[in-house]
């Protein structure tokens, strides 16, 4: 089975602007006192002014694994409101740990051990997997989606994240979504996608915000193994608010996919929309 996908519109709404980028965004519950962003290195100029590192009670890892959860958590109640559940954890990999579920979780290692290797080990439910220092890691099994990130690693400590999709939010969406992104490494959004009734042909209308202009790569998943692709594009994305028109088509009739939707790393971008038709 393959999907087509077809760039048939974009319509430019509106130039860049913070308010447009953010603005909508729930403010992370746990730092409350951190504004709704999209990316941990602005999130981390507020925290390193609230609680500047002082070699005693805060660290610099504190700091890096502390922005990942206010980006994370916007995220997370982003998902929610859509109707999906994102669950995620972030911290020091070695002491005192960063484990997400009994089946999900970082090795504990030094962070000398990391950094020299060049990667953390993650467990999974389906083994263990590498997560690069300074980069990220998508992770796709047959029933499984999470990421990782790896922002800094030092003598002793390293901060990681990880971050499990448990629900997928199905489409429309309706209330906006950020892309989180540790200290420039862009996360996956993924949405399952159906039409109300079976037809070969389908317009897919989403729109959305990029502080720069970057390309973002589309992927149709099974919705039973998500290891299955029907079908990967390259999308043009356009500085500012824009609607971009999509026409999917199948034979005989378009199946339900789990869309996924990856920005360029080194932005900040948001999903504000996404509706299909019929």
């Amino acid at each position: 089975m393959s999907i087509q996908v077809e760039l048939k519109e974009v319509r430019r709404i509106r130039g860049f602007s913070i308010e447009g980028l953010i603005g909508g965004l729930p403010r992370p519950r746990a730092l409350a006192w951190v504004p709704p962003l999209t990316n941990s290195e602005d999130a981390r100029e507020f925290i390193a002014e609230e609680a500047p590192v002082d070699g005693e009670e805060v660290v610099e890892w504190m700091h890096y694994a502390a922005a990942d959860v206010a980006v994370l958590e916007v995220f997370a109640q982003s998902v929610e409101d859509n109707g999906g559940k994102i669950s995620f954890r972030s911290g020091d990999g070695y002491i005192p740990g960063v484990r997400e579920s009994s089946s999900f979780y970082v090795i504990s290692e030094r962070g000398s051990t990391v950094r020299s290797r060049g990667y953390a080990r993650v467990r999974t439910p389906y083994g263990v997997v590498n997560v690069p220092v300074g980069g990220k890691k998508t992770i796709v099994f047959k029933d499984f989606l999470a990421w990782a990130a790896l922002p800094w690693s030092g003598w002793i400590q390293f901060t990681i994240s990880l971050l499990r999709w448990v629900k997928l939010p199905r489409a429309p969406i309706t209330k906006k979504m950020p892309f989180p992104s540790s200290y420039g490494k862009s996360a996956p959004n993924f949405i399952v996608v159906s039409t109300r009734v079976p037809t070969p042909l389908a317009t897919m209308k989403m729109v959305v915000t990029s502080d720069k202009d970057q390309k973002m790569v589309l992927r149709g998943r099974s919705t039973s193994d998500y290891t299955r692709t029907y079908f990967e594009k390259e999308l043009e994305i356009k500085s500012g608010e824009a609607e971009y028109t999509l026409i999917l088509s199948a034979f005989p009739v378009l199946p339900s996919f789990v869309l996924e939707l990856q920005p360029s790393d080194g932005t900040r971008t948001t999903l504000n929309k996404l509706e299909v038709f019929p």
